[in-house]
């Protein structure tokens, strides 16, 4: 007798298997490295180009020393933040925090502006830790943001209209990278529930 008159009956629904990833996933999922490497390289570009659009020329008012510093200063963050992006799987609210940084950085151009750095590191955070995570990463980090800007605006250092186009871009990008991240780390962290109880079911 195997006991299967005695085991419980076995929740289909719950049980049930996602759809099995495409080609494309399967490729990114088996080198994980090299989508690492190509979202870094992918940001660092697009993450630079406002740090060097604003060079030429400089405003009458701004001396063109303190833009030659703020556009070095940019850079390193840059170059930072994007390097923590090696290691976002690891250390994603790690990562987090270098963008929201940089997020700051951006606020002292001549022209504030963005890029893709806080809608990766949001994804990752949903993803590699927990949607939870997620989006107290997310109140804690715009939060800050919008204080800070608010904080500079008094000082006379940045516009008010610098600030809040600067506070509201941050947030849309956050916005989108944590709900499809929230998405795809639920349904990743169904499978892998699914995966453990298929085994403990084995046992």
């Amino acid at each position: 007798m195997n006991g299967s008159r005695s085991d419980p009956p076995l929740d289909e629904e719950a049980l049930r298997l996602p759809r099995p990833p495409g080609a494309i996933r399967r490729f990114w999922a088996r080198h994980p490295v090299l989508a690492d490497v190509l979202i870094a390289v992918v940001c660092l570009l697009l993450s630079s180009a406002p740090a060097t659009l604003f060079r030429e020329p400089v405003a009458a008012d701004v001396p063109e020393a303190r833009v030659i510093a703020t556009n070095i200063a940019i850079m390193v963050l840059v170059l930072v933040a994007c390097g923590l992006l090696l290691r976002r799987r690891q250390w994603p609210i790690v990562a987090s925090v270098g963008a929201y940084a940089l997020a700051l950085g951006y606020l002292f151009l001549l022209e504030p502006s963005g890029g893709p750095l806080l809608l990766v590191t949001s994804y990752s955070v949903a993803v590699y830790r927990s949607t939870r995570a997620a989006w107290i990463t997310l109140g804690i980090g715009i939060g800050t943001l919008t204080v800070l800007s608010l904080l500079l605006e008094r000082l006379g250092i940045i516009t008010f209209q610098a600030a809040a186009n600067g506070v509201a871009g941050q947030l849309t990008l956050t916005l989108i990278g944590t709900l499809i991240g929230a998405n795809v780390g639920g349904r990743k962290r169904y499978v892998e529930a699914v995966i453990d109880r298929s085994r403990q079911l084995l046992i």
